[in-house]
């Protein structure tokens, strides 16, 4: 059994000057170790000394040199590395250290999941879900992948819909455009004195029948194109009373205006247009050459005189009101 003495020197037996046989290896001059054989008589013979701290050290047997000590990787018991080339590694396999050629990736495109065949100046690699590649960065904005600006006119704008940025009319900017640029407006060309209506879907001008701003409606004169015809031979008295005329308000009601002439008893003068007559007969009082007297509007929507007049005669229409049907 191996073991050291006072001395720090290891030997087998029980102490070296009582044990001749005894072989031991004296560490009392360490790193300088010397391998001894006990002869007896506190003799003994030193059979090889070396420096444990340089493995590539001399080796000495008896006192005599015998040349360096040369060791390498592959001198170990569980390297394998007899021909390594320029770049090897060692790597375990689970058994031993082999020398193994070095097979990272020396440059970017030898990745596997790169691509930078064809790659030009100033491109970036981009990915596309599965591998990079090199692709030119975009330069204009409609390149972009959440925007669509192909067709783009002066004045446009690019409006964000809740996903993409898309092409967006002027009227988009706050203070900016025109009424017809609005999604929810027509874009058909009004007439002088329209209005806009809604349609129930969308705003598109119309004529206006009443109901204007500031509560007056337009008049519409008897007779004129778009507009009542006069029957039975009856006509508005000439002056300064101006033609006979109706129109309604945004409250729904119709006003007459104008002096008529020329009509017989009981007689119609005009048909009122749709959206202008009343839900029930209307028997308004008015005045005449004669006194006064009566308009009758009947529930048939056509309006009479109550009182025969010749065409130097009139009867007053000023000032009668009725709410028509909405």
């Amino acid at each position: 059994m191996a073991q050291f003495d006072p001395q720090g020197r290891v030997y087998w037996g029980k102490s070296p000057s009582d044990f001749p046989a005894a072989i031991w290896y004296d560490t009392s001059a360490y790193p300088n170790v010397s391998m001894k054989f006990n002869v007896g008589d506190g003799s003994y013979l030193e059979i090889a000394t070396f420096d444990a701290g340089d493995p590539n050290g001399s080796l000495a047997v008896n006192g005599a040199s015998v040349g360096a000590v040369s060791l390498s990787l592959d001198d170990l018991s569980d390297v394998l590395a007899a021909t390594p080339t320029s770049g090897d590694l060692i790597s375990y396999d689970g058994s031993q250290w082999v020398a193994t050629a070095n097979t990272a990736a020396a440059a970017l495109g030898e990745l596997s999941d790169v691509s930078t065949a064809g790659a030009l100046a100033n491109q970036v690699l981009t990915f596309d879900g599965t591998s990079w590649s090199a692709q030119a960065i975009s330069q204009s904005l409609d390149a972009l992948s959440d925007v669509s600006a192909a067709g783009a006119t002066a004045g446009k704008v690019l409006r964000h819909d809740g996903t993409n940025w898309a092409l967006g009319s002027s009227a988009d900017v706050l203070g900016g455009g025109q009424i017809a640029d609005l999604s929810n407006v027509s874009a058909t060309v009004p007439n002088t004195g329209d209005i806009l209506q809604f349609d129930g879907t969308n705003w598109a001008p119309a004529a206006d029948s009443g109901g204007g701003a500031g509560g007056l409606g337009t008049w519409s004169e008897v007779g004129a194109a778009g507009a009542a015809a006069w029957t039975n031979g009856s006509s508005y008295l000439p002056g300064t009373y101006g033609n006979v005329r109706y129109r309604k308000d945004d409250r729904g009601v119709v006003e007459l205006a104008g002096m008529v002439t020329g009509v017989a008893h009981q007689q119609s003068v005009f048909t009122l247009p749709v959206g202008f007559r009343p839900a029930t007969d209307q028997f308004l009082s008015s005045i005449y050459t004669g006194g006064s007297g009566g308009v009758f509007i009947n529930s048939n929507n056509v309006l009479i005189y109550n009182g025969a007049i010749t065409t130097s005669q009139w009867t007053s229409l000023f000032n009668l009101r009725f709410e028509a049907v909405a």
